[in-house]
């Protein structure tokens, strides 16, 4: 076979490659355009056939390759619960029982842009579907659950939700299962990154950690800054929306949260982001392993799922723990901090062995109190950063309103409006007699050292 180096990539089309490599294929399997949920379908046969999936169009053409037809889906079935259901029962057996995907094909939605990883899902044989979570769809819900319960604990979901429900429902449904989501609008070529090895062996952030003991507490407002969405696969392919070549990055303290699974979906650009942080970087796990809200995890899956956790954040030099947790079938819905804080003092012995603490969620009601679990502290986001002087203001206010000192401020930056550049001008503008400006480490130390302070005062 011939290696990818060896393509002329300015020329090579997707002929150019079926061409290429059509003897590397069995044949191909046809959806049809009527039900675009056989597009699912079909990619989850393709795995198990050595297939490619095509429409119906081109047909001749790839007769003309050599290749054959394996399976023709038109007109095989009148819905796409039909078409889940018989895929379901006859094609679960032979596929990965350890991945599942959510893609959604209903034309013409298509919000999230998801298909660039099917590639990875044939190689990797991963049942797919288009599937509502939102409990309204009730057929829909009960075969979801019919097909996740049959999956291994603690699986990994790609993809991402369907335009009839919301992140809230689809990443609460994975973990009822014990489940975890792993984000992937725009994520081209994970089997290609996924076979590209990192050379290093071990992962250390260049920052040095904090010795607990070499932190002393100013009565000052602490304020310590996360990039959002570092979660996403996309965003671990896209340069944290390009914000990683900001170049003001090494010159203010920036935390930016990344997904540890990257380690095995695309080892080789985790290795660069290690090799290019600055000592003013530090490296979150964001939302844990993929997107989960662990406080909707079967309880006798939490305990191996943070089993799992450390052993990712061990290998990644990870401290910080980045965790959001709802419960939207609750009625009322339970919202961060208080689900999480439950989940986590029943595994606070655990948790205490790898993590400084946790900072919760997107921007909350600013009086919401510092949480904790056990000695394990759970700091509330209590704004969202979008521009320098929004984020100088609300941070002023903030200070102005909670007279308290130490008063902890953890800032969401939004990567969609905000980067490096607006956080070392926000950080300009705060006098430093005032305000004091930390990484995740040393804010959370801090948060420990003045509760323990607080106790021995009152």
């Amino acid at each position: 076979m011939r290696t990818f180096s060896e393509f002329d990539r300015a020329q090579a089309c997707a002929w150019d490659v079926i061409s290429t490599f059509a003897s590397e294929v069995d044949g191909y399997i046809i959806y049809d355009p009527q039900l675009r949920d056989t597009i699912n379908v079909a990619t989850t046969m393709a795995g198990i056939e050595n297939a490619i999936v095509t429409s119906p169009v081109h047909i001749e053409t790839l007769n003309g390759f050599g290749l054959r037809e394996i399976e023709d889906l038109r007109g095989r079935w009148e819905n796409k619960i039909d078409a889940y259901r018989w895929a379901f029962n006859n094609l679960w057996q032979e596929c990965n029982h350890k991945l599942l995907a959510s893609m959604e094909v209903a034309a013409p939605h298509l919000p999230f842009n998801c298909h660039h990883v099917r590639d990875y899902l044939v190689a990797h044989k991963v049942f797919t579907y288009d599937l509502s979570n939102n409990p309204r769809d009730k057929e829909e819900v009960a075969l979801i659950d019919e097909i996740q319960s049959a999956a291994e604990p603690l699986s990994v979901v790609l993809g991402w939700r369907t335009s009839k429900d919301s992140p809230t429902y689809y990443v609460a449904r994975n973990a009822m299962h014990g489940h975890t989501a792993l984000c992937c609008l725009s994520s081209p070529n994970l089997s290609f990154h996924s076979h590209i090895k990192a050379r290093t062996k071990v992962f250390k952030q260049k920052h040095k950690h904090i010795d607990p003991s070499q932190v002393t507490v100013e009565p000052k407002v602490y304020v310590t800054f996360l990039l959002s969405d570092g979660d996403a696969m996309h965003m671990m392919l896209i340069f944290q929306n390009d914000r990683w070549n900001d170049p003001n990055r090494g010159k203010a303290l920036f935390a930016w949260g990344i997904e540890p699974l990257t380690l095995d979906f695309a080892p080789a650009v985790l290795e660069y982001y290690y090799k290019t942080l600055t000592e003013n970087d530090y490296l979150v796990a964001a939302l844990g392993l993929g997107y989960t809200y662990v406080g909707k995890m079967p309880k006798e899956i939490v305990g191996n799922y943070y089993d799992l956790l450390k052993s990712y954040m061990d290998k990644l030099d990870l401290k910080v723990l980045w965790a959001i947790d709802r419960d939207p079938f609750h009625s009322p819905p339970l919202n961060t901090p208080g689900h999480l804080k439950e989940v986590m003092t029943e595994h606070e012995s655990k948790l205490r062995e790898f993590i400084l603490g946790v900072l919760a969620g997107f921007a909350r009601p600013p009086e919401t109190p510092i949480i904790w679990a056990g000695d394990i502290p759970i700091v509330v986001c209590k704004l969202t950063s979008r521009t320098i002087y929004q984020t100088y203001r609300d941070i002023q206010k903030l200070a102005d309103t909670f007279k308290e000192r130490p008063l902890f401020l953890f800032v969401i930056v939004s990567n969609n409006d905000s980067g490096v550049s607006e956080v070392k001008a926000v950080t300009e503008l705060l006098n430093p007699a005032k305000y004091k400006v930390v990484l995740p480490d040393e804010f959370l130390i801090a948060v420990a050292l003045s509760r323990k302070a607080y106790k021995k005062i009152k």
